[in-house]
């Protein structure tokens, strides 16, 4: 990891585009299984409140990270193994504005996008394995991200939000991501969400407390 943020090289030499699942990535894979009685889909979803003016970043910031992270563009196979793609096309996050809406309306908005990423199906076998999106009120802005869990661990998804924020920050410094340093962060940040309902079920004891430190760890780590 040190080395990574040294040179950013976050694609090493000779990786083969296909390969085997690790064991907890093909748990979530298994546990899926439509066939299964109590199968659930692994996914995970999270809020994130930013200024207005780093909206307009975030396009830019996320399709930066998918060229340079090569998990990012990775699918599940039929077999079992998972697959780096070469080329993903450019990844567009949809906006929805709420300004200008009373309190009720506003909240409402939030709420049938919310229903209506969760509903989302995120098929293993297609690009991408995530759903990012931006609401727009009178307070401000809200970034919206859902994700299959197989995709990122813990780690990753603290790195990755790190980077997203900090890179939509200097969009137009063209700095590399891994060589920015700790990114920093407004007071006014705030996280909200968690598993989303179709993953409560199976978030009990250590993973939803590890979540939990993972959320907690994720603000310290943006406030700089």
């Amino acid at each position: 990891m040190d080395q990574l943020r040294r040179d950013g090289d976050v694609e090493p030499a000779g990786r083969p585009d296909t390969f085997a699942l690790t064991d907890i990535q093909q748990a979530y894979w298994v546990g899926q299984d439509p066939a299964l009685e109590l199968s659930i889909p692994a996914r995970y979803y999270v809020e994130v409140e930013l200024p207005d003016r780093m909206a307009g970043g975030v396009s830019d910031a996320l399709n930066l990270l998918v060229r340079r992270h090569a998990m990012l563009r990775a699918v599940l196979l039929s077999s079992g193994d998972q697959r780096i793609l070469e080329q993903v096309p450019e990844y567009h996050v949809e906006c929805r504005d709420l300004r200008g809406l009373s309190s009720n309306a506003h909240e409402a908005g939030l709420t049938d996008l919310r229903e209506e990423m969760q509903s989302k199906n995120l098929p293993g076998e297609v690009w991408p394995q995530f759903d990012c999106r931006i609401s727009r009120g009178d307070a401000g802005s809200r970034l919206h991200l859902r994700f299959a869990l197989w995709l990122l661990d813990g780690w990753s998804f603290i790195c990755s939000c790190a980077n997203c924020w900090r890179s939509a920050r200097i969009r137009k410094r063209h700095c590399l991501i891994s060589g920015c340093g700790s990114p920093t962060m407004s007071k006014r940040f705030r996280m909200h969400g968690g598993p989303t309902a179709g993953v409560g079920v199976g978030i009990t004891g250590g993973l939803g407390s590890t979540i939990f430190r993972l959320r907690r760890r994720c603000r310290r780590l943006l406030a700089g």
